[in-house]
């Protein structure tokens, strides 16, 4: 876990090719405009107690972002169901990721995504102006499927769904358990 603070550039790749480099890095302080956040994170026995520590961390900094016109939203997979923080409160937020424990070893990605975007699509809870978007940690895993192409189509489904609603996914990829799963986002 890295303090944006101490960022001072950063290099995107997709397959090892150099997609992008930036010099600055924004942070979530940097626009005028208020952010609805969504985080999707498996805290399941998949991950070792230092790799669920160093999650939980670099997750923390960026929830800290939030101004006080940011909503925050978290749906952490426990392994045997999915523990949601609804849009509103950071700090919310943080306690639920700080207080979940891996409970076994299932991974429910696509029900945490779509449990996100029913979060951010209610008409009740949108606002204009604001950005939305969702970061989803993620090693790839579900235990809806391991075909590939059943994977993809779920993946795409869900996709269309976020760029109707205006939302946008953003991956980190966690020790991927299949390369090249979700290459869309």
């Amino acid at each position: 876990p890295v303090s944006p603070k101490k960022i001072t550039g950063i290099n995107v790749f997709a397959d090892d090719d150099l997609v992008t480099s930036s010099p600055k890095i924004s942070t979530l302080k940097d626009s005028d405009v208020p952010l609805d956040l969504s985080i999707i994170v498996p805290i399941s026995q998949r991950f070792t107690e230092d790799e669920l520590e160093s999650m939980k961390k670099s997750l923390s900094h960026i929830i800290e972002q939030a101004r006080e016109n940011d909503r925050m939203a978290g749906f952490f997979d426990d392994g045997r169901a999915i523990n949601v923080a609804p849009l509103g409160s950071a700090a919310d937020v943080t306690a639920l990721l700080k207080g979940t424990s891996p409970q076994g070893q299932p991974s429910f990605l696509y029900s945490s995504l779509e449990k996100a975007i029913d979060e951010m699509s209610d008409p009740a809870k949108m606002r204009n102006p604001a950005r939305r978007a969702i970061i989803l940690v993620t090693d790839a895993f579900d235990t809806y499927t391991y075909r590939a192409a059943d994977v993809q189509r779920e993946i795409f489904d869900i996709y269309k769904r976020a760029r109707q609603n205006d939302i946008r996914i953003y991956i980190v990829m966690y020790k991927p358990f299949i390369r090249s799963l979700i290459p869309i986002f």
